[in-house]
């Protein structure tokens, strides 16, 4: 009867004292809109638990352009922020292009 006493106690010790959460958080999916498919697809991945893409709202019709190529914008970006060819390394062939491309232009 004594050691059914302190299993008890114990039991009960280490049930009030414990630190971790027995209730499982869910998340809110509430935030998905159903009325089209993207955001059906959402609404299904979050409950599934998975990660959900962030998606990038189109803010003007040149960014529809099929014809328009990311060159162009990667280009005008390189331009900027990099003046000097010597700023490639030679020791990759992608650094070798653009520093033999970079010298062409100037």
């Amino acid at each position: 009867m004594n050691k059914f006493f302190y299993i008890i106690a114990f039991i009960l010790f280490v049930s009030i004292f414990n630190t971790k959460s027995i209730a499982e958080t869910k998340r809110d999916c509430s935030m998905y809109s159903t009325k089209n498919f993207v955001g059906l697809i959402d609404k299904i991945n979050c409950k599934r638990g998975k990660t959900v893409k962030k998606r990038n709202k189109i803010k003007k019709f040149s960014d529809l352009n099929p014809l328009k190529t990311k060159n162009d914008e990667i280009k005008t970006d390189i331009n900027v922020t990099q003046a000097d060819c010597d700023t490639y390394t030679s020791k990759t062939l992608v650094g070798l292009v653009r520093k033999i491309k970079c010298k062409k232009e100037k």
